[in-house]
């Protein structure tokens, strides 16, 4: 069997099967799998096996766009998180993979052990393996930390169920699940 060349549809890569996938002319309709070293053709496949072929493979290669969020003005965590956001995560709606929250100043009471949009928080944290972290100079001055100031920036303040520390600390939490945009609120 030969491909004709002539008038086919570009290949797309399927680095999964280490094939590639053509369609052929008119005269021989029909998608194939062309063997990458020698180009022949191994079979002819259905269009509903391309299309579920094509369709796994770009659900694997798409990636959703990643975000983490810092709550650092007043009621952001209140307002926008427990509104807004939340809800749309809690559903599975929210468009987006979240993979960290950073919280600031009051934002960081929504983190306490009994708060209502706390608990929400990380109850999807744990379910969607979301960093939460608190700014550990935020969270001493509010008591919700153990440590002292020298320690601040350090990665050696405490808090209980969330991750304490500032922007080094950040940065390392998401190298190795980095975001591809960050969003103040």
């Amino acid at each position: 069997m030969r491909v004709k060349r002539g008038r086919s549809n570009p290949a797309f890569e399927l680095s999964v099967l280490q094939v590639k996938l053509l369609l052929v002319s008119p005269a021989k309709p029909g998608v194939y799998l062309l063997d990458q070293f020698t180009r022949a053709p191994t079979f002819p496949l259905t269009l509903q096996v391309w299309i579920a072929i094509l369709a796994k493979k770009l659900q694997e290669s798409s990636t959703a766009i990643k975000v983490a969020y810092l709550f650092r003005n007043s009621m952001a965590s209140t307002f926008q998180l427990g509104t807004m956001i939340l809800p749309q995560l809690e559903e599975g709606t929210h468009g987006v993979t979240v993979v960290g929250m950073f919280f600031f100043d009051d934002n960081t009471y929504a983190l306490r052990q009994g708060d209502a949009v706390g608990e929400r928080v990380a109850k999807v944290a744990k379910e969607q393996g979301i960093l939460l972290m608190i700014c550990d100079q935020c969270a001493l001055r509010r008591d919700l930390a153990e440590g002292d100031f020298e320690q601040c920036g350090k990665g050696q303040v405490t808090a209980k169920g969330v991750v304490a520390g500032y922007f080094p600390q950040l940065y390392e939490a998401l190298s190795g699940n980095p975001p591809d945009q960050v969003i103040t609120l």
